[in-house]
C-alpha cells in the first residue's frame, strides 16, 4: 500500500517544475564570506545600478514586481553611488555595505539546496570586416523582420512568447540555424563580420559575446544582439546522444578537438540545433550583460531572470576545476553580481560565472560544471521587513 504513494511522491517532486524559495541566514553562516572578493562586487553592482535603476521593472520575476521591492532595490543602489568612495576603497568598507543593504537568503529549488555553476568567457576570433577566401564565415546583426508575440495576450492559459516571421498570409517559426546557413539571409545585408574559422562563430554564440582581431591587428567587440526563438541543443549534448562522445567527456576543449578531428561533419553537428545568436559590433567596451552592465571578470553571474531579479548579488559557495588538473577541484567562495542571461542558464538554482578573457577564462568556462549553493542577497525592505 505504501509503495504506490511513494512512488506517486517521488514521481510528482521529479516531475515539478522548478520553483525559487528563499530561508533567511545571516552572514556569519555563510562560510567564506568574509574574503569574498567584495570590492569587486561593489564595483559591480555600481554598474548595475546605472543601468537597472531608471527601469526597476526590467527583467523582475512576478515574485519581486512591487513597489515595495522597487523602493528598496533604489535605496541600496543610492547608499552605494552616494558612498562610492568610501565602500569601493577597501575590502572591510565594502562587505560592511552589503552587510548594511542586504539581507541574505539562501536560495533553494523547491527542497533541493543546491545547484549548478558553469563559466563563459569572452572569446577571441580571427575576423574581417570584408569576406575572402580566408573570411568566409558571416556573422549576422539581428533582422528587422521578426515578430515576438506574447502568447498570454491571446489566451490566458498561454504563457512565454514566441518568435516567427511573416510569409504571404502565414505567420511562421524564424529561420533556423540551417535555414541561415544555407543561405536565408543572402543579399539581405545583415552580415557585420566574417569569420575564419565555422567553430569561432559557434563558440562565440554559446558565449553571447567575445572580441574579433582583424587582419591589420585591431580588436574589436562583438556584443549579443538577440536570438531567433528556438531554443538550444548544445553540441556537446547531441555528440553525446550520437555516440560520439561519452557524457563525463564533454567540455568546450574536448568539443572544439572533436570538430577539428572531424571537420566535415561540422554542420552537421551544428544543424542539430537551431538556435541562432545575432551581433552587434561594440568597438573596444565591454562585453556587457542581458542587463546592460559591463561585465567584471569573477564577479558577474549569469542566472535564469524569471527565479530572481538582475542586479542583485549573489554568493556562491561551491567548487571550481584546478589549473593544474581539470579533475581536481578547490574552493569557490565568491561574491558576484547577477547581470546577464543564457540560453542554457535555465532553473531556480543555476549560474554561468563570467571569467573574463585569457587563458585562465577560456580553461575554466571549458571545464566548469559544479554544484554549488546560493545566497541570494535581497535589499534590506525588499520583502516589507525593516
Amino acid at each position: 500500500i505504501l509503495l504506490p504513494v511513494w512512488l506517486a511522491v517521488f514521481l510528482t517532486a521529479k516531475s515539478a517544475p522548478p520553483k525559487l524559495t528563499l530561508k533567511e541566514t545571516d552572514f556569519t553562516s555563510l562560510e567564506g564570506w568574509q574574503a569574498a572578493g567584495h570590492v569587486q562586487a561593489f564595483s559591480a553592482f555600481i554598474k548595475s545600478c546605472e543601468k537597472l535603476t531608471p527601469r526597476p521593472g526590467y527583467l523582475i520575476p512576478d515574485g519581486f514586481k512591487n513597489e515595495t521591492f522597487a523602493r528598496a532595490f533604489s535605496d541600496a543602489c543610492a547608499k552605494a553611488i552616494e558612498g562610492e568612495d568610501f565602500y569601493g576603497g577597501d575590502a572591510d568598507a565594502a562587505r560592511t555595505f552589503f552587510e548594511e543593504a542586504f539581507v541574505p537568503y539562501k536560495m533553494r529549488n523547491g527542497w533541493t539546496r543546491k545547484g549548478k555553476i558553469t563559466g563563459y568567457y569572452e572569446p577571441l576570433m580571427e575576423a574581417s570586416l570584408e569576406p575572402s577566401p580566408d573570411y568566409p564565415y558571416p556573422l549576422y546583426r539581428a533582422p528587422g523582420d521578426q515578430i515576438r508575440v506574447d502568447l498570454s495576450k491571446f489566451r490566458n492559459d498561454l504563457t512565454g512568447t514566441i518568435v516567427g516571421r511573416i510569409e504571404g498570409n502565414s505567420f511562421l517559426p524564424y529561420y533556423t540555424r540551417r535555414d541561415i546557413d544555407e543561405g536565408a539571409f543572402n543579399g539581405k545585408g545583415l552580415e557585420i563580420l566574417y569569420a575564419r574559422d565555422p567553430i569561432d562563430v559557434y563558440f562565440l554564440q554559446v558565449q553571447g559575446s567575445g572580441r574579433a582581431r582583424l587582419p591589420d591587428g585591431r580588436i574589436i567587440g562583438v556584443g549579443y544582439a538577440g536570438k531567433n526563438g528556438h531554443a538550444n541543443t548544445l553540441a556537446g549534448r547531441t555528440l553525446v546522444q550520437t555516440g560520439e562522445m561519452e557524457i563525463e567527456e564533454v567540455s568546450m576543449q574536448s568539443i572544439r578537438q572533436w570538430f577539428k578531428d572531424n571537420p566535415a561533419r561540422i554542420f552537421e553537428i551544428l544543424h542539430k540545433d537551431d538556435s541562432y545568436v545575432f551581433f552587434t559590433l561594440t568597438g573596444g567596451d565591454g562585453p556587457f550583460g542581458s542587463s546592460g552592465a559591463e561585465l567584471t571578470p569573477e564577479h558577474s553571474l549569469a542566472i535564469d531572470p524569471t527565479f530572481a531579479p538582475m542586479g542583485l548579488p549573489i554568493f556562491i559557495d561551491g567548487e571550481i576545476p584546478t589549473l593544474d588538473n581539470p579533475d581536481e577541484f578547490e574552493p569557490l567562495r565568491q561574491l558576484l553580481i547577477a547581470q546577464d542571461t543564457g540560453g542554457a542558464i535555465k532553473g531556480a538554482i543555476r549560474g554561468d560565472v563570467f571569467w573574463g578573457r585569457g587563458e585562465k577564462a577560456t580553461y575554466l568556462a571549458g571545464y566548469m560544471n559544479n554544484e554549488a549553493t546560493f545566497t541570494l542577497l535581497l535589499p534590506r525592505g525588499a520583502l516589507g521587513d525593516d
